[in-house]
């Protein structure tokens, strides 16, 4: 959190684990050159060791007197302020070590081998070549204006990296440092993310409003088309799905990727920045520039992480849930309106988003911490559910003493699933309320003494209730 000096760790759960503040004292870790007093940084970007033992993570710049020519976004050179990256004990939540890079270092990147550690340095336009046995920095390879997203071969032999001034990816050979270049990949690329066979790149286009297929054994590529400004992406493990986040409309898309094309678009809160997953628990976590972080359900993943996996449809509608933490400031106050990131603040790191959000508060979550929306658009649950008359089948069925339930939505807040229950019964459906083991409560439209007749009920029900059911065995 750059403008709040800070780096915040949660877990999975939302829980708030530690906050660290970004004040360092440079002479500790061995640059004598600064005086042996703190020295701010400004967080932007982090990444995991492949265990989570360590979290490194980079600085826009430092504040302090030696620091006089401080990189920017609009920046391009060799003659301003050099960079700062930490790297932070997450048993410990310490600050072990700082490692000086480039001018405004932004995205890192982790070999799999954990031997090297990337970053990409936007004022000076080079990349920082890190070696983690003595966190050091053993090269800077020049790639051109204003580098952004990395990512790095499975051998761990190239680096991919976005050159956001220009329509290029840069390659660098980890071994010699060469450089090539994929030319015309598209306007002002950000994001960058390969493939685990390495034969995929994907690549957000933040001017294009679009996101690159480019195939790396034939030079070709596919195009799809996103909300203004997809910046940060992730993709699924089964890496049938990217997620992104499109920076100026407010939402993050959902895109399959063999056919790439956009089957999901959700609305977020203002500026959504950065988007990770825990895709054991099928969330998506989305940080917004105005401060606030939300996490969304997508139960199209979660039926398919099932043991019982019973999917039926390929036009799917997504079930997301989210919270949105309450903004609070260093003395956990609640902040006001004059305490929020100002317009200016914003406008200078518009172009390419400084992921930073305001500090938010310990999250002791009840049972109904998450607000359930069915949603197949990028609205709500009163104008995203459209319950239709179930052709088939008018009358309300007698589903006492049945085993297979076809659920068709999962909610957090009581209320919120009594009344889509209401719903459904209003149109003939005998729906059911079900509590699960993770405090929520599944609606239940039909159920059924055998699976074979709740599998051939599930298109009726798909195609007239809007949504993308599946069974659950009482």
């Amino acid at each position: 959190m750059m403008y709040r000096h800070s780096v915040t760790l949660y877990d999975a759960d939302g829980n708030l684990l530690a906050k660290i503040p970004d004040a360092v004292t440079l002479s500790n870790f061995g640059f004598n050159q600064y005086a042996d007093k703190s020295y701010l940084g400004g967080p932007v970007e982090a990444v995991f060791s492949e265990q989570g033992k360590y979290l490194w993570v980079s600085n826009y710049n430092m504040m302090g007197t030696e620091f006089k020519n401080p990189g920017c976004d609009a920046c391009n050179g060799k003659n301003y302020d050099p960079g700062f990256i930490y790297k932070i004990n997450t048993s410990s939540f310490k600050i072990e070590n700082v490692i000086k890079v480039g001018a405004v270092p932004k995205f890192l990147a982790l070999s799999k081998d954990e031997q090297l550690l990337v970053a990409s340095n936007w004022s000076s336009g080079d990349i920082s070549i890190v070696d983690l046995v003595s966190e050091k920095e053993i090269k800077k390879v020049d790639v051109g204006a204003h580098p952004r997203g990395l990512s790095i071969s499975s051998d761990s032999k190239k680096v991919y990296t976005t050159i956001m001034g220009s329509t290029k990816i840069a390659c660098v050979d980890l071994q010699s440092y060469e450089v090539d270049y994929l030319t015309d990949i598209g306007k002002s690329p950000r994001h960058i993310v390969l493939t685990k066979n390495d034969s995929l790149l994907y690549i957000s286009l933040n001017s294009s409003n679009s996101i690159v297929k480019y195939n790396l054994a034939n030079n070709t590529k596919a195009e799809c088309k996103t909300n203004a400004g997809p910046r940060t992406m992730i993709v699924s493990p089964d890496e049938n799905y990217i997620y992104v986040v499109n920076y100026f409309a407010n939402t993050f898309s959902k895109i399959r990727t063999d056919s790439m094309t956009v089957v999901e678009v959700v609305a977020t809160g203002n500026h959504p920045i950065g988007i990770t997953a825990n895709w054991q628990s099928s969330e998506i976590w989305v940080a917004c520039y105005e401060g606030k972080l939300e996490v969304f359900k997508d139960f199209h993943l979660e039926s398919l992480n099932r043991t019982e996996k019973y999917f039926f449809e390929e036009e799917l509608a997504l079930f997301f849930s989210f919270f949105q933490p309450q903004f609070i400031n260093e003395t956990n106050s609640v902040l006001k309106d004059s305490d929020k990131i100002s317009n200016n603040q914003i406008n200078r790191d518009d172009e390419v988003g400084v992921d930073e959000i305001v500090e938010t508060q310990k999250l002791d979550l009840p049972e109904n911490k998450k607000t359930v929306v069915v949603a197949k658009t990028n609205s709500t649950i009163s104008s995203t559910v459209k319950v239709e008359r179930l052709v088939i089948n008018t009358a309300k069925p007698n589903d006492s003493g049945c085993s297979y339930h076809v659920i068709v939505g999962s909610f957090s807040i009581f209320e919120n699933a009594k009344q889509f229950q209401q719903t459904l019964i209003n149109k003939g459906y005998g729906a059911q309320l079900i509590p699960s083991s993770k405090g929520l409560t599944y609606v239940s439209a039909r159920c059924f003494e055998t699976r074979e007749n709740a599998n051939t009920a599930i298109p009726a029900i798909n195609k007239e209730v809007k949504v993308s059911a599946w069974i659950l065995k009482s």
